[in-house]
């Protein structure tokens, strides 16, 4: 492995919270926790790192974007809890948690319910929440595992890395904008009666 440096004294831990409303919608930077948004700025950290620096010779570059997949990992199970899933209950496996019983159990209890929202607008929602388990397999499982995808380039991870996040970016806002996590409408709601702007997570 080669690392070329290419600026001198450059700190890439400086990262704050503030600087995910330039990569993310401001509802979700809200919503987002400080684990999670942990994760987010490590990765634009590497990122930014490995832009200034340079490295070659890796056997694979997905080691590169692994705060991404911790991202994306921890962003469904938050999604799980929003929605009602007791995500205890499933030993924190995204898999299991949204299964097709569960899923359908929760569009005929809940979703198919919610009279404000348009049948376009429910049709979304499912299309996202049906493909929970195919994005975590094809985002998170299939490069971090041994026998998964390798990246063999810096371009390859990091668009893998930069596609979780505009697919955390995405899902989130779509759930958020249909009124579908109440902890967000809690905080507007605190928010508003403090006269706190909504950026303030």
């Amino acid at each position: 492995m080669i690392i070329k440096p290419k600026i001198e004294k450059r700190y890439y831990n400086s990262y704050h919270k503030s600087e995910l409303y330039g990569v993310f919608k401001d509802e979700v930077v809200t919503w987002l926790n400080p684990r999670i948004s942990g994760f987010l700025i490590d990765y634009m950290s590497i990122k930014s790192a490995t832009h200034d620096f340079g490295i070659e010779g890796l056997t694979d570059y997905s080691y590169l974007i692994t705060p991404a997949f911790k991202a994306l990992e921890g962003t469904l199970l938050e999604i799980g809890k929003e929605l009602g899933f007791k995500i205890e209950k499933y030993g924190y496996k995204i898999g299991v948690m949204f299964n097709d019983e569960n899923l359908e159990k929760y569009y005929n209890e809940v979703l198919d319910k919610i009279d404000q929202l348009s049948k376009e607008n429910k049709t979304d929602i499912k299309h996202w929440l049906d493909n929970i388990r195919r994005i975590l397999k094809s985002l998170r499982h299939t490069p971090a595992h041994y026998e998964g995808e390798v990246k063999d380039s810096l371009t390859k991870a990091f668009l893998s890395g930069d596609l979780i996040i505009s697919t955390i970016d995405g899902m989130c806002y779509l759930l958020i904008q249909n009124k579908l996590f109440p902890s967000i409408l809690k905080k507007k709601a605190n928010n508003k009666a403090k006269g706190i702007d909504l950026r303030i997570g």
